[in-house]
């Protein structure tokens, strides 16, 4: 079948503004989650109660981490432990690993001055990050 070359160059603008809307879109939902990621993850006021909630298990995963590494040290602990520390050191790492990932992809909040790129390796280069 014949397409009039007229017609696939107006259908090829149309596609291109849709996927250029598309993009504008998704880049404004992008900045939307980015923004509400930030404020759970970084250290939250008394008023914001997701961060305040996000707070205390970060920090009770680091107390329960360090009190599994330190126990795990203990030859009668371990043996009767050792699986489960194990298990409870690897879900800790997972949301360590996790959190840094949302911080670094959250970067640009910190640093909303920096483009997207030197944002991410200020915060991966800093005492924090």
């Amino acid at each position: 079948m014949f397409t009039h070359p007229k017609l696939v160059l107006r259908e090829a603008k149309i596609y291109t503004l849709y996927k250029s809307w598309e993009s504008k879109n998704m880049k404004k939902k992008w900045i939307k989650y980015r923004k509400d990621i930030s404020k759970v993850i970084e250290v939250g006021s008394d008023l914001d109660m997701s961060s305040r909630i996000y707070d205390y298990i970060n920090a009770g995963a680091i107390i329960i981490n360090l009190l599994v590494s330190i126990l795990y040290t203990f030859a009668e602990i371990r043996d009767r432990f050792g699986f489960g520390f194990v298990w409870i050191e690897r879900a800790t790492v997972i949301f360590f690993t996790i959190d840094y990932l949302l911080r670094i992809l959250t970067a640009g909040e910190l640093y909303n001055e920096l483009t997207e790129a030197h944002a991410i390796k200020k915060y991966a280069l800093s005492f924090t990050g």
